[in-house]
């Protein structure tokens, strides 16, 4: 039994931030079951949350933080496969809720 880091609701199945650690039931993780699932077993367990993809968007972290190896070369930051198929997964559970919202 798992306790979601932002409703604090106890879950038996979710989400493993795997930069934070953080466990997340699939509505509060913006990902439905089915498609953690299909991500396949490499992606999820790379799977970040919302927040740490923001992280790692940011274009202010100092080239340091994007390149461990201290390369300043400009870089911005970079994100992963994963964090991206994740990313565009919450992306269309929001489109869907606002359309939803839209209706009512």
């Amino acid at each position: 039994m798992n306790i979601c880091e932002s409703c604090s609701n106890e879950f038996n199945d979710g989400a493993q931030c795997y930069v934070c650690k953080k466990h997340y039931g699939f509505g509060c993780a913006g990902i439905t079951e089915r498609g953690f699932r299909n991500l396949g077993a490499d992606r999820r367990a790379q799977w970040k949350c919302l927040q740490c993809i923001k992280v790692s968007l940011s274009p202010s972290r100092p080239s340091s933080e994007t390149n461990p190896g201290g390369n300043s070369g400009g870089e911005s930051a970079t994100l992963d496969v994963a964090g991206v198929v994740g990313w565009s997964q919450q992306f269309q559970v929001l489109s869907k809720t606002s359309n939803l919202l839209k209706l009512n």
